[in-house]
C-alpha cells in the first residue's frame, strides 16, 4: 500500500510517554470507516506511516480560531 490515506481529523490529544516518546490522539468523523479500515491495515502490516498535516481554521467573530469540521449529525440510537 503505497498510496496517500488522506482525511479530515480532529487533534484530540498530544502527551508524552514515559520513554520520551510522544503520543497524538485524533478523532475521525464517524463516516471515515473507509479511512479507519487503511489505516488498521497498515497497522496490522507492522508499517509505519510518514505524515504531513495541514491546519484547516477559520476566523470567528471573536478573532479565535476554530478548526473547519465537516458538519454531521450522529446515526446512532440508544
Amino acid at each position: 500500500m503505497n498510496d496517500a490515506i488522506r482525511f479530515t481529523a480532529q487533534i484530540v490529544k498530544v502527551s508524552t510517554l514515559a520513554d520520551g516518546g510522544i503520543r497524538v490522539t485524533l478523532d475521525l468523523p464517524e463516516t471515515a470507516i473507509d479511512t479507519a479500515t487503511q489505516l488498521m491495515q497498515v497497522r496490522q502490516g507492522g508499517g509505519l506511516l510518514e505524515v504531513a498535516a495541514v491546519a484547516i481554521v477559520k476566523l470567528l467573530d471573536n478573532n479565535a480560531l476554530q478548526a473547519e469540521r465537516p458538519q454531521h449529525k450522529s446515526e446512532w440510537q440508544t
